[in-house]
């Protein structure tokens, strides 16, 4: 039941999953409830978006657990942005990359076997500064490699 990439395409239990999705967010954050609103908030807002005709929702930032069970439960699937310090010269602070490295891990190992994920957005809208400055190739090996680690 987990979702399959296809040559450019994804496969649910071996059909094509066609993608129609609609954003979620950012909200402001709270304590109780990270940066979405209340569940039975999200539960309103995932049970409209089914009603409509969208199959998936796209956040930019991890939702939790219970979150997911809301979106499964309307048969939502999630693309789950994972936010980092993309905006800065981020190669060029080990501790830096080690603590992206460490996070997006964390939040795929945690988020990733959960029916609702579909996908992760890793690296989302690097700015061209920050390639120009530490040039196309090395962002691109941290991201693939990035990529690989979320994988394992």
């Amino acid at each position: 039941m987990h979702p399959e990439t296809a040559g450019k395409f994804i496969e649910i239990d071996g059909e094509r999953f066609l993608i129609k999705g609609v954003s979620y967010g950012t909200f402001a954050p709270s304590e109780r409830n990270g940066n979405f609103p209340p569940l039975q908030q999200a539960r309103a807002d995932f049970a409209f978006m089914a009603r409509s005709g969208f199959n998936t929702v796209r956040t930019y930032t991890a939702p939790s657990l219970a979150l997911l069970d809301e979106a499964a439960r309307c048969g939502l699937r999630i693309i789950i942005g994972l936010p980092w310090s993309q905006h800065v010269a981020f190669l060029d602070d080990a501790r830096l990359t080690r603590d992206i490295r460490r996070e997006v891990t964390a939040h795929v190992g945690m988020l990733g076997s959960h029916p609702a994920a579909l996908l992760f957005a890793l690296g989302n809208e690097i700015p061209p500064s920050v390639v120009r400055w530490h040039g196309q190739k090395k962002v691109t090996r941290f991201l693939e490699d990035l990529c690989a680690e979320a994988r394992s």
